[in-house]
């Protein structure tokens, strides 16, 4: 394998970015043992890393701590200035692997990849039939100035594929110099501005298949063939627990012990069917639904005001009870009436 695997690691002390990556790394070296790895850091999250249960020693190859010369910087931020700049540090072809993934098979292939870069669009679908664009994807790219509809996809930015050459050193300048003005508007994700960077070059961004960066919500169209990467999504966590690698139990068990436990392990050997029950698949329909303002409206008084919430159910309860009543006096009053006639 020729393409070298590259994580960016920013954290702080109760973080556990560093537990993820070394889950997923583990992950990696049961498939690829001779792949060679590099983990990328930022200064204060390497002295972080210091202080760790656990070491990488064993799962790298190389460690690269750059120098962020910006105090103001929040952790998301440090994480997302390394992710931008990667192509900077990293001499040769490199897929660039999100922390909150597990490694299902060999990854080998990716040296066949023939284009620049490599990505796989987001939530699987064009940007047309996204269910979530017109809620957060379309307006944070209006704010950076870019209309996304301009291209067919919107690239997520968890796995990327980049050879090395000219165009993809100045696709990572761009890119970089794009991410620190979308602070300045407030959007401090890397993927509005990966999107604006890849229609100013010319969409360089080609299509990788799905396994490549399968997401757990929305990637089932792939589950029965080889997948390569698993991407879960811990940003779902809490609300949204619906698969064993979205549980922060397994991640502080390593941060408090220095381990990984036998269960994760296993689950990491076979990853695809470890959800947590009671899961359900939804089609599009519902998940339009559920992207609503009224939805979203309802789901964050389910979770944050809970008070409210069971105060307006109640009352909701007895409309619908109300409404029941109303059905059943109206059908009787139609039944005599009907005796009646006849």
């Amino acid at each position: 394998m020729q393409t070298k695997i590259v994580y960016a690691i920013a954290s702080k002390m109760d973080g556990l970015y560093f537990e993820q990556a070394y889950i997923s790394m583990t992950s990696l070296r049961i498939y690829n043992p001779e792949a060679w790895v590099i983990l990328v850091v930022d200064d204060f999250s390497n002295r972080v890393l210091e202080n760790k249960l656990f070491s990488f020693d064993s799962l790298i190859n190389e460690k690269k701590v750059i120098e962020i010369i910006n105090p103001k910087l929040t952790t998301n931020q440090r994480s997302r200035w390394l992710k931008t700049s990667l192509r900077e540090h990293i001499q040769g072809d490199f897929l660039f692997i999100d922390a909150d993934t597990v490694i299902c098979s060999k990854l080998d292939e990716i040296d066949e990849f023939e284009s620049d870069m490599g990505a796989v669009p987001d939530f699987h679908v064009s940007l047309v039939s996204n269910p979530f664009s017109d809620l957060y994807l379309v307006p944070q790219c209006k704010t950076i100035k870019h209309v996304p509809y301009q291209e067919k996809f919107y690239f997520n930015s968890g796995v990327i594929c980049v050879k090395d050459n000219e165009k993809t050193r100045n696709f990572y300048d761009r890119w970089h110099k794009d991410w620190k003005r979308g602070i300045i508007y407030g959007i401090n994700y890397d993927q509005p501005t990966f999107n604006k960077t890849n229609h100013m070059f010319g969409s360089m961004i080609k299509e990788l298949h799905g396994s490549w960066n399968c997401q757990l919500k929305f990637g089932l169209p792939f589950y029965g063939g080889t997948i390569k990467i698993l991407h879960y999504l811990i940003t779902f966590k809490g609300i949204e627990n619906i698969h064993y690698m979205t549980n922060s139990n397994i991640y502080e068990h390593l941060a408090n012990t220095g381990k990984i436990d036998d269960i994760t392990i296993n689950v990491i050997k076979n990853p695809l069917w470890n959800f947590i029950s009671p899961v359900v698949i939804i089609g599009k329909r519902e998940l339009d639904f559920q992207t609503t303002s009224i939805a979203r409206i309802v789901m964050n008084l389910y979770y944050k005001r809970k008070i409210l919430f069971t105060i307006i159910n109640k009352i909701a309860s007895l409309v619908f009870k109300l409404e029941e009543f109303i059905n059943t006096i109206t059908v009787k009053l139609k039944y005599r009436y009907s005796r009646k006639k006849y």
